[in-house]
């Protein structure tokens, strides 16, 4: 009987161990799934968040390599003193985006070292204009070869950040391919580099569409300056006589506020905003997409033009235009009497290159800045406007403009077509009353149009 009893336990105690074996290994098995995934997604934040770096690190050095180049250019102290803090803002967020790529810090010292010389030389040259001196051969070489090398790592940048993204390349490899390419690289300065705390700040990189596009809106519509406020059935009928669309078929949407409030009207594949002050069109808007092309740009240009007369507006030029999905957009700006183009009176047409149709009107820069003005008077000849110019470029056409500040004003400004030494186009603008560059810009050609840097 006793022995009987001792059998039956044995047999539980290894039905039991059995039980515990096996909730401990599916224990371990969740746990163990549980691990892998969260080990996953750190993974890929990880990835993701290199890739930003990776990313931002190749837009910086671009960066970089733009305002070199326009510093080979500059030729009195405010332009050299602007584009010495543009770049030294970049440089210290090219060197944030550096430190975050996986690799020690001995391995990116060249790079590093790079950036840190390159916001120093800035620097120096900034103290020079200050103090009245006027840069020198070496000075213009030596930013020419930093501009080279610049773009020759943006380049290597955007390179592997396509072979991380398609999977191709790990990001450690990516930082040993990186420094493959730059260990050999001159340094360029012997002296000792002193590296301070600098601010981040975003900042743009491209302007489109024309030089001053983009400048800023904030304040108060000039065009409307003492004009009335007009009733939503007013405005209706305002938008169905631009559109050419009947105003029983435009339905009323949530209107706009802001420093321009409009009302909105829209149909399935259009949308129309009219100022609630002084009833003009802000801009008109469709969703129609652009077959194959039949007519040119030229042709665009034209109807686009055509288009403006039709609803009363004159004396406007053509100036830039860009072309993206079978869609011509031509920026339009005032020009004075005098033929002083006024780049802060600004409106974009976009015209299908299918069907010649306008699918777009954008006069709020016009509505914004617009007002009757007296023909400046320059301080300055022209002459000695042209006495401002770089030695290292030669003006190839020049006439007078009026262009928008950072600070909602306007300046009066010669504006200068010229070459580069290596046969780039710019536009300089030289302000009529100091004497001093207020803006470079690099002219740039493409299939869709010229676009400025």
């Amino acid at each position: 009987m006793v022995v009987t009893m001792k059998k039956s336990l044995s047999k539980r105690g290894k039905i039991r161990l059995t039980s515990y074996i096996i909730a401990l290994i599916a224990v371990l098995t969740i746990w163990g799934a549980s691990m892998t995934l969260k080990a996953t997604v750190l993974e890929r934040q990880k990835n993701a968040a290199l890739q930003r770096s990776l990313n931002e690190l190749g837009s910086y050095l671009d960066n970089i390599e733009t305002d070199l180049a326009k510093g080979i250019y500059a030729n009195t102290p405010p332009m050299t003193s602007k584009l010495s803090a543009d770049i030294r803002r970049e440089t210290a967020a090219a060197k944030s985006a550096l430190s975050a790529l996986p690799s020690g810090s001995d391995e990116l010292i060249n790079i590093y070292k790079f950036l840190s010389q390159v916001g120093e030389f800035t620097t120096a040259l900034n103290t020079k204009a200050s103090n009245g001196t006027k840069v020198t051969a070496e000075d213009t070489a030596l930013l020419e070869a930093l501009s080279a090398y610049a773009g020759k790592l943006s380049e290597r940048i955007d390179a592997i950040r396509l072979e991380c993204t398609d999977g191709s390349l790990s990001f450690s490899q990516a930082s040993d391919m990186l420094l493959s390419d730059t260990r050999d690289e001159p340094v360029y300065f012997g002296t000792k580099i002193t590296d301070t705390q600098q601010a981040l700040t975003d900042y743009p990189t491209l302007i489109y569409d024309g030089p001053f596009s983009d400048h800023i809106n904030q304040k108060k519509p000039s065009l409307l300056e003492g004009r009335e406020n007009i009733s939503d059935s007013e405005a209706l009928e305002i938008a169905a006589g631009f559109s050419g669309v009947n105003a029983s078929l435009l339905r009323q949407g949530t209107g706009e506020d802001g420093n321009l409030p409009a009302y909105i009207f829209y149909t399935d594949t259009l949308t129309v905003a009219v100022s609630r002050q002084g009833g003009e069109v802000c801009y008109m808007l469709s969703s129609d997409y652009a077959g194959e092309a039949s007519i040119t740009q030229a042709d665009a240009v034209t109807r686009a033009a055509k288009f403006l007369e039709t609803h009363g507006y004159t004396n406007m030029k053509d100036s830039y235009f860009s072309t993206a999905d079978g869609i011509c957009t031509v920026n339009f700006a005032y020009v004075l009497s005098d033929g002083t183009v006024c780049y802060t009176d600004l409106i974009k047409v976009s015209v299908g290159l299918d069907t010649g149709k306008i699918l777009a009107f954008d006069a709020r820069g016009y509505i914004m800045n617009h007002h009757e003005r007296e023909i400046p008077e320059s301080k300055i000849s022209y002459p000695d406007a042209a006495m401002a110019l770089s030695p290292n470029l030669t003006p190839t056409d020049f006439k007078t403009a009026i262009i928008p500040t950072d600070y909602a004003s306007e300046i009066y400004c010669f504006e200068f077509l010229c070459t580069g030494k290596n046969g780039e186009e710019l536009l300089v603008y030289i302000n009529a009353d100091t004497g001093y560059e207020e803006r470079i810009l690099l002219l740039l050609y493409a299939d869709g149009g010229i676009l400025t840097k």
